[in-house]
């Protein structure tokens, strides 16, 4: 698969994108971690439960284009007949085998 100029700048662009994203928030992670916690509805604790919320999206992402990939990758691959072999009629000679003995 060739892919031209503009994908090759979009993708690159999104991968910047989702680099700096998980980046800046573990940055705000580390600003907020230990934190003096005033109960429900703290700002720190949202900022925490929206970060672990991210970090699970981007996994489920990363494993959904994983499978994308693989059904591409095996659509696209041509089938092949198994090879039936009964050890009756084979023989090295007819499998073009060499033995080293």
């Amino acid at each position: 698969m060739i892919l031209s100029l503009k994908r090759k700048n979009a993708l690159a662009v999104l991968a910047v994108f989702v680099i700096v994203s998980i980046l800046l928030t573990m940055i705000a992670l580390a600003a907020v971690i230990d934190h003096d916690c005033i109960g429900d509805g703290c700002p720190f604790c949202l900022v925490i439960k929206a970060a672990a919320y991210f970090f699970n999206t981007i996994k489920l992402i990363a494993l959904l284009m994983f499978f994308a990939a693989a059904l591409v990758f095996l659509i696209q691959t041509p089938s092949k007949k198994p090879v039936s072999c009964n050890p009756c009629i084979c023989s090295p000679v007819i499998l073009k085998v060499r033995l080293n003995t």
